[in-house]
């Protein structure tokens, strides 16, 4: 994936996350909290690269929001896993909504 397009940063609430874009990542991304970093893929399809940077945006909501307790890594993944390509398809395919919803 060409890096030309991709972005290098991303502010969450009051926290600004670096996104590194990289080769030789076992898994498509990763988020570290407690760095304010999210990495990601570069050799991986754009569509993906696209779908897990929203993942992870999710993940770094979750850690800045009270993340779910140690034991429930499972169940945010999971939740985070639904959110994301679903979310992710309802806003391409909709720009008005998306247009509406960031309006001032």
């Amino acid at each position: 994936m060409s890096q030309s397009k991709t972005p290098a940063k991303v502010k969450i609430g009051p926290h600004t996350f670096s996104i590194k874009w990289v080769e030789g990542l076992e898994e498509c991304g990763n988020m570290i909290g407690q760095s304010l970093s999210i990495t990601i893929n570069n050799t991986i399809p754009a569509s993906l690269a696209r779908e897990t940077l929203l993942h992870e945006i999710i993940h770094a909501d979750f850690y800045l929001n009270g993340s779910l307790a140690d034991k429930a890594n499972e169940m945010e993944e999971r939740i985070v896993q639904a959110l994301g390509c679903g979310l992710l398809a309802t806003l391409r395919e909709n720009p008005e909504i998306v247009a509406y919803l960031l309006a001032k």
